[in-house]
């Protein structure tokens, strides 16, 4: 071994002997990663599953141990060393995890080639429309702070807009990023709504004994195919808790005594009787 090739192993042995003696701060989402003489060391935290700001002690070179909260100081020093971008938080995604759009496109792309919807991680009091301060460590976006320099109006006329499935909002000074946050917001709030509606149309027949063959939006309620026995079937049902206006089959003018899973009962019921 060179003499060089012993010094520097000798260097990194010393600042890895170090590390595991001191303590450091990090944003955690399950793990934390450090980089010692160019080499990148991944540690689980313990308490698993911590997501938030900590102050960490390593107990070996694969597990650091949370012993403590940073002062807001020390996380605005640690997160002034990186570059910093507006963004407008869409959609919480899970814990403190946000998707978020550039502010701006133009400089996303010159500086960060983003140019689409990112992560955004340990979002504090986030909402949709937000407009927020990101800064990138080279691997992750993590929440900086709230983007004071917004119209709050402007911001709860969006979500008014969300909330009323609006397709266009007139709003001055509407810039393009906005758009497309505010159009972005809106199909997944409608991809959400149908979803939920398959889920709760297919719950219902599941306990009768049914299944969903598809369904379709008719004036105020789904008209819904639905299979039975080997048998496929049509209901008419209101769509706010699925009472049947038009069951497909004779009932003499009961229909809406019955729900989407009660109406498959009577269909067992004629059935058995006519068998």
């Amino acid at each position: 071994m060179s003499k060089v090739s012993k010094n520097l192993l000798d260097k990194t042995r010393e600042l890895e002997d170090k590390f595991l003696t001191s303590t450091f701060l990090a944003p955690v989402r399950g793990e934390v990663a450090v980089r010692i003489s160019g080499l990148t060391y991944k540690l689980d935290v313990n308490p698993p599953g911590f997501e938030g700001w900590a102050v960490l002690k390593p107990k070996d070179f694969t597990t650091a141990i949370v012993t403590g909260d940073p002062q807001p100081h020390q996380i605005y020093d640690y997160l002034k060393n990186f570059p910093s971008l507006r963004c407008i938080l869409l959609k919480k995604i899970k814990g403190k995890t946000w998707l978020a759009l550039p502010f701006n496109l133009s400089d996303s792309m010159q500086r960060f080639r983003i140019k689409k919807p990112f992560l955004v991680h340990l979002v504090e009091r986030g909402d949709v429309f937000e407009h927020i301060r990101a800064v990138h460590d080279g691997a992750s976006f993590w929440f900086e702070s709230i983007d004071t320099g917004v119209s709050l109006e402007k911001t709860e006329k969006m979500r008014e807009g969300i909330t009323k499935q609006q397709e266009k909002i007139q709003l001055k000074d509407f810039i393009r990023e906005e758009k497309m946050a505010y159009s972005f917001v809106l199909s997944t709030v409608k991809e959400e709504l149908v979803d939920r509606e398959e889920r709760k149309i297919k719950n219902a027949l599941k306990r009768g004994g049914a299944e969903l063959s598809s369904y379709s939006e008719a004036e105020g309620g789904y008209v819904v195919k639905w299979k039975f026995e080997g048998e496929e079937y049509t209901t008419v049902v209101r769509k706010e808790d699925l009472t049947v206006t038009s069951a497909g089959f004779c009932l003499s003018g009961r229909d809406e005594l019955f729900d989407l899973t009660s109406i498959i009962s009577v269909r067992r019921e004629y059935t058995q009787r006519r068998g």
